[in-house]
């Protein structure tokens, strides 16, 4: 909770995101991907014992944070099949499926989402204004499968990774998710 309170307050700051965006991270905001990118700079048998421990620390991370996947569906079913089929392929993951999009951002707040799996539409919105919103209130940056029809989404705030035909067969899904990992 104190890592998503720290890099929520971070992402307010310019200077930290252009930091970022100079080193052409596009993955999530977090200590984690922090201490990854820093410490591929440096070279773990000469560094001090304060180095030292960042290595253990950031080997700790890996340990600890589990990869989550949000799936958002407007239907119940495809959603628990597509989870279902998700976690049978990769016991690894962290799978939480919803129907309701109020609710899924709720748990994404909470949550470092490494892929949003969405539709193109959903119960009361669309997939647009969901990223949209999303990407105001939640600091993770996921890497998005997008499930549908309508598939004209562009934005400067968020890049679509994977585009999925309407109805696609839960294992496909699998396999193109798998591909993002």
């Amino acid at each position: 909770m104190l890592d998503s309170v720290l890099w929520k307050e971070a992402k307010t700051s310019q200077e930290i995101l252009n930091y970022f965006k100079s080193l052409s991270i596009d993955l999530e905001l977090n200590t984690k991907t922090y201490l990854k990118y820093y410490l591929s700079t440096l070279d773990e048998s000469k560094a001090n014992k304060e180095t030292k421990d960042l290595f253990t620390f950031y080997n700790y991370l890996l340990e600890k944070q589990r990869d989550y996947v949000l799936i958002v569906s407007a239907s119940a079913q495809d959603a628990l099949d597509y989870a279902q089929t998700i976690l049978n392929s990769n016991k690894t993951l962290i799978v939480k499926s919803f129907i309701s999009e109020l609710e899924s951002i709720k748990w994404a707040m909470t949550h470092t989402i490494k892929i949003l799996v969405l539709e193109d539409k959903l119960l009361s919105t669309t997939a647009k204004n969901y990223l949209d919103y999303y990407h105001t209130h939640i600091f993770s940056k996921p890497k998005i499968i997008l499930i549908g029809d309508s598939l004209q989404i562009k934005s400067t705030n968020y890049m679509v990774h994977k585009i999925l035909p309407a109805f696609v067969q839960p294992k496909l899904l699998v396999d193109n998710l798998n591909e993002l990992l």
